[in-house]
């Protein structure tokens, strides 16, 4: 079948493609897609038939094809120039922006900003300064007031024994102890006499005495 009717095939499918090579090509595809489906013909007649019809609607696909390729190959034209114009676009606003200029408008803007940080850092660091400078002398005048030398000046006395220690409880000093009494101008010696006077404690320190048996909240 393939030598009586081959070329036949290739004439009619020549008639429609206009084109040798391409119809014989469509003709061998379609003697290879009779072969696949031989199960299902089994007769030289309709196998003929099938042949013919294949030829014909493959030749159609490739028309179709062809169509479709040539306005496409007419659309190229059109389409190059078109991307080539959005690239060039493209290209030119890239340009644009590495002129120097908005390199410059940023150093300008840069150089402004410095300018305006010189003016004021120097009232700021002065502000500073005078704000540490009196939180300081508030600190001195604190410190001055709290000073034991403060409570010497209004009249109090530190009384010490003769190791230096000093003494806080009239019970701590014996008669005939020598004593070293620092005022706020400076020491004076001397010597206890008599014997100690307790002060006895007051009503509200009697009132708030705990007994030994009771206990304590604190």
């Amino acid at each position: 079948m393939y030598s009586t009717h081959y070329r036949s095939l290739v004439r009619l499918a020549a008639l429609l493609v206009r084109d040798v090579a391409t119809a014989e090509e469509v003709v061998q595809e379609s003697f290879i897609t009779m072969h696949t489906a031989w199960r299902r013909i089994r007769d030289n007649d309709k196998a003929l038939s099938y042949l013919r019809q294949s030829v014909v609607n493959r030749s159609r696909s490739v028309l179709r094809h062809r169509v479709v390729v040539d306005r496409a190959a007419q659309q190229l034209p059109k389409c190059a120039r078109a991307y080539l114009s959005g690239r060039r676009l493209r290209l030119a606003a890239a340009d644009r922006r590495m002129t120097p200029e908005p390199v410059l408008q940023r150093a300008r803007l840069a150089a402004r900003d410095q300018q305006r940080l010189s003016v004021r850092l120097p009232r700021a660091m002065a502000a500073l300064v005078a704000h540490h400078r009196r939180s300081l002398a508030q600190t001195e005048r604190l410190l001055t007031t709290l000073s034991h030398q403060a409570v010497l000046e209004r009249g109090f006395v530190l009384v010490s024994g003769r190791d230096g220690a000093l003494l806080k409880r009239a019970a701590d000093v014996s008669p005939g102890a020598a004593l070293t009494l620092q005022f706020a101008d400076g020491t004076a010696e001397a010597v206890a006499g008599g014997e100690a006077r307790l002060r006895r404690p007051s009503r509200a320190a009697k009132a708030t005495k705990v007994p030994a048996e009771q206990g304590s909240l604190f």
